[in-house]
This record gives structure tokens, sequence and C-alpha cells, in this order.
């Protein structure tokens, strides 16, 4: 695969529920960039979202802790 072409393998939607699974998706995505077969541009970008779920799905752990505590 070259430089501007699309990802080799769509991440699974059952991955993308849990830290650990964007985490891997995050691990996999790093390892095409450095073997070049991601556009930079477009590495940026999912990198970002993956990062803003990862964040997303931290906050609703921690908003679903203080429900019980409360």
């Amino acid at each position: 695969m070259t430089i501007g072409q699309d990802l080799t393998k769509p991440p699974s939607p059952r991955c993308l529920r849990s830290v650990k699974g964007i985490r891997l998706e995050l691990t996999r995505l790093y390892g095409q960039g450095k073997r070049g077969e991601v556009n930079p541009v477009l590495l940026g970008k999912l990198v970002h979202l993956l990062s803003t779920l990862a964040n997303l799905i931290r906050d609703c752990e921690i908003e679903a802790r203080i429900e019980v505590l409360e």
C-alpha cells in the first residue's frame, strides 16, 4: 500500500467500545504509519478521533461510578 491510499482494514465496531480496544487500534495505525501505508494527514485525523472516543468512554465510566456512589 502506498501513501495516499485508504487503510487496509477497518476496525471492528466492537473493538472501539473500550479504551483497550482503542489502544489496540491506535497501535495498529501507528505501525501502518511507520511503514508509510497511511497518508499522514488521514492518520492524524484518525488518531484524533480515536483519542476523543477514548476520552468519552472514560468520562462515561466515571459518570457511571459517580451515579453508583450517589
